[in-house]
């Protein structure tokens, strides 16, 4: 037993024995859990373990925090250290990376975490984890990272509730400590040893009945303390009629029988009664002031109270263990009881009072270049001018990409006569608009801020500088118009006579989109219109927009050359554009490059390249710390394995359609590589719904590319499901749109799945044109190790795919394997196999060997 002998009860700390050897683990484990039920001590135990073992610590409190809100306080902290400072600065650009399914995120900053190096034991402390929104992921993250048994770091987590998986158990292998109820919970013993500290003379008999009452809750062990000093009894008769716990002999974690965010009525009382009433009205008001925040420094409460604070609070801090101020970094926090009490007396308060709060709380962080939090303060007290000035101090700041979902709601609820005041705040309203694919909204205030403008005093100096900018924004709703809106920029820089404010040059062009192609061919058998629009309009752009996408002319080009099969001049355009790009520090369009030399290097056959070339866009963003690139990297990876047949290494995201996180000039490569993992997997149902869908959306109706892709995937659709005739309607759409350009290449990529349509009898004005892309699929084929483009190749009359599955059969792969490799079900796979072995004639593996060797 350790303690401090001190007069007043929010002084004592006893941790029994059992708790004191338990926690000793932490120094052995790379990841430790302690878990239990709100009240329960585990903050206070871990703090002052640590404390006197005299560690280095890194502590982070969840305070009901999204988890964008948790990532910058834990990057906060990591900053605070001069050996992990860098490594934060990128942890925080990256953003919280606890999505399930967003392993791109997830593994780069679990590269970065493990990049530190720490020179002494430190202890990582995450407290509260449950409040985050994706906890259970969080904390998966954490396991994740604790496995690499990082030199020097040992990992904390506390939390009401510890949910996991049991394969990440399995790989700790003993090495997570886990620490439940039973351990923190106070004991009939406990209880005796307790009241012996505060100097409380209590009877047996009466520490039977505490402990009976409250399940050995610490908390309402201590408030029952505090009780006792002042009245010399306990009011336990209610308390144990409206509160039961958990029993602390076990060790589970079943729910209590009350909210985890809320005490029970009888509790709150004698919460409020202990703890809120004695205190003095300026207290009040200045916990009042402070209970927004889900920590503070004291400048901070300084500032939000106007006042000197440090009195009261280091005063709080000795007569109320539920007020802490932690060790170091002097921040301070209110335990999530005693909080919970402050803000439901605080939602009682006139609106006016929690309005003027908030306000004060804005203020601080808009002196702190912390626009977020000051604009949601402003939201909160309904203080719209100054959370649209705020905005405007940075018209550059991509602050929309941030908060999207934010922003919305806070136009929606600005006034209109206050918007016509803050018209800068209206253009980061069209784009938030825009990042959030809410075109209807982004066309509502490209119109407000047209009539806005057309309504401004010529004479005035700042209405050339509004018009132009206007004209940068139109020029977006005039999207994929390569003429219209070069006319808009050009007018802008007539206007502005300097590069846009809209948006820096180093934010990304293409918004996540990896080829320039796909962006700009708008029209059928406009293609070489469209190369020269593009180099005579593109030059404008750089100049209204300080080089912003540079090297996309050239990209065009060079992509429009491999459609068409001219595969030296579109790489020797493409390393010219690549090296544009990386002059005017344009990572998007390099990784444009990128993704289209890894396209080439298929084409020439060399995979090793390919493959080369898709992880360097992953190294080049993790270098340039660009992590709102990182999903573009993904989908261009998962596009390069579905082109190689390989199924099983897409990730799921994309195989299912899970692609919110990409932008809107995103989607179509994200839906090509979708659709390609669908047809390799035979879900040709899938298919047909999707893309009959897709087509019908204005998203893709003038992207050419996209319209191509999309029929040749509903021809191998329907031909999966025997409906010929149909398939050959999708080929001959897709020809129909590709053939006047000489687009070629979707045919070729996708050769493997219509190769018996594209060797059907064609319409006559098809007939060169398939000539050529046969040309081109031949040796794309042969790589695969599929059968040429000559239909007698394929022997014994088998399919594309069986052919496939009797190539690998062959080869000794078991059934499971050749499901995988080629994206069907195990029973599909049997079926395919039964028809193979009838249609060559052959009643086991090693006679199907010898008959497609052509051996007797």
């Amino acid at each position: 037993m350790e303690h401090n002998v001190c007069t007043g009860i929010s002084d004592v700390r006893y941790f029994s024995p059992r708790l004191l050897a338990a926690l000793t683990g932490i120094l052995s484990s790379p990841l430790t859990v302690i878990e239990a039920p709100m009240g329960y001590g585990k903050t206070v135990a871990v703090r002052e373990f640590l404390r006197r073992e005299n560690l280095a610590v890194i502590w982070v409190s969840v305070l009901d925090s999204p988890d964008g809100a948790f990532w910058r306080s834990l990057c906060r902290e990591f900053e605070r250290l001069p050996e992990t400072a860098e490594t934060a600065r990128a942890l925080r650009r990256l953003g919280p990376p606890f999505a399930p399914d967003d392993a791109a995120r997830r593994d780069a900053a679990l590269e970065l975490l493990e990049s530190l190096d720490f020179a002494k034991p430190t202890v990582l402390v995450v407290d509260d984890v449950h409040l985050l929104a994706s906890a259970p992921s969080c904390v998966r993250f954490f396991q994740i990272l604790a496995r690499q048994a990082m030199s020097n770091l040992h990992i904390v987590l506390t939390t009401r509730h510890f949910q996991t998986d049991d394969a990440l158990l399995s790989d700790l292998k003993g090495e997570l400590a886990r620490l439940g109820p039973a351990l923190l919970a106070f004991s009939e013993e406990d209880i005796r040893a307790y009241c012996a500290l505060c100097g409380l003379k209590v009877s047996p008999e009466q520490i039977r009945a505490l402990h009976g009452a409250t399940g050995g809750w610490v908390s309402g062990v201590y408030l029952h303390c505090r009780h006792y000093a002042q009245h010399g009894s306990f009011s336990l008769p209610s308390f144990a009629r409206s509160f039961t716990l958990p029993s602390p002999q076990s060790s589970s974690l079943s729910s209590p029988q009350y909210s985890e965010n809320e005490l029970p009525p009888d509790m709150a009382a004698l919460l409020e009664e202990q703890l809120y009433r004695p205190l003095s009205p300026d207290v009040r008001d200045m916990l009042f002031a402070l209970c927004p925040l889900e920590q503070f420094t004291l400048p901070q409460a300084d500032f939000c109270c106007g006042t000197d604070t440090r009195a009261a609070l280091e005063a709080l801090v000795r007569q109320n263990s539920f007020v802490r101020r932690r060790e170091g970094s002097g921040v301070y926090t209110v335990h999530a009881i005693f909080r919970s009490l402050l803000l439901r007396l605080f939602r009682a308060l006139p609106r006016e009072q929690r309005q003027a709060v908030h306000r004060r709380c804005g203020d601080w962080f808009a002196a702190e270049d912390e626009f977020i939090p000051a604009m949601e303060h402003y939201h909160a007290a309904r203080d719209f001018e100054r959370a649209l000035s705020v905005m405007e101090r940075d018209m550059a700041r991509h602050l929309v990409t941030e908060s999207a979902a934010f922003f919305a709601r806070l136009f929606q609820d600005c006034p209109e006569e206050v918007l016509s005041r803050h018209p800068k705040a209206a253009f980061k309203h069209a784009l938030a608009a825009l990042s959030a694919s809410d075109f209807p909204a982004f066309a509502d205030r490209c119109r407000w801020l047209a009539r806005y403008c057309a309504a401004l005093d010529e004479a005035h100096p700042a209405t050339p500088v509004l018009r132009g900018e206007l004209e940068m924004l139109l020029a977006l709703a005039e999207y994929n118009d390569i003429a219209a809106m070069s006319v808009r920029h050009r007018r802008a820089w007539e206007l502005l006579g300097r590069p846009t404010g809209l948006y820096p040059p180093e934010s990304t062009w293409s918004m996540g989109c990896p080829s320039v192609l796909f962006m700009f061919h708008r029209e059928s058998g406009n293609i070489r219109e469209e190369v020269r629009l593009m180099r005579e309009c593109m030059p404008h752009y750089y100049k209204a927009a300080a080089w912003h996408g540079a090297g996309g002319e050239l990209l065009f080009e060079a992509e429009a050359l491999y459609m068409a099969g001219d595969f030296t001049e579109a790489l020797r355009l493409c390393r010219q554009a690549e090296t544009v790009a990386a002059l005017h520090g344009q990572l998007c369009n390099t990784l444009c490059a990128l993704f289209l030399r890894a396209r080439l290097a298929l084409a020439r056959k060399n995979t090793s390249t390919a493959c080369a070339a898709v992880r360097e866009m992953r190294d080049l963003i993790t270098k340039k710390q660009d992590y709102f690139l990182l999903h573009t990297a993904e989908v261009c990876a998962a596009r390069l394995s579905g082109l190689l047949r390989r199924p099983d290494e897409i990730p799921a995201w994309v195989h299912e359609g899970r692609g919110e996180r990409m932008y809107a000039f995103a989607q179509g490569d994200f839906r090509l590589a979708q659709g390609r993992a669908l047809l390799l997997a035979g879900d040709a149902a899938a298919v047909l719904g999707l893309f009959h869908a897709l087509l019908q959306t204005p998203l893709f109706d003038k992207h050419r590319l996209f319209f191509i892709y999309a029929h040749i995937f509903l021809a191998a659709a329907h031909a999966m499901l025997d409906a010929r005739e149909k398939a050959l309607e999708s080929l001959r759409a897709a020809l129909d749109a590709a053939l006047p350009d000489d687009v070629l290449m979707p045919f070729v990529e996708n050769a493997d799945l219509v190769l018996p349509l594209l060797l059907a009898p064609q319409e006559t004005r098809h007939e060169d044109g398939v000539r050529r892309i046969l040309a081109l699929a031949e040796p794309w084929l042969r790589h695969l190790g599929l059968p040429g483009t000559r239909a007698s190749e394929i022997p014994f009359g088998l399919s594309v795919k069986q052919y496939e599955i009797a190539r690998l059969a062959a080869e000794g792969r078991t059934g499971p394997e050749i499901a995988c490799r080629v994206g069907l079900g195990l029973n599909t796979v049997k079926t395919h196999l039964k028809t193979v072995y009838r249609k060559c004639g052959a009643n086991n593996r090693p006679e199907l060997r010898r008959l497609l060797h052509g051996e007797k």
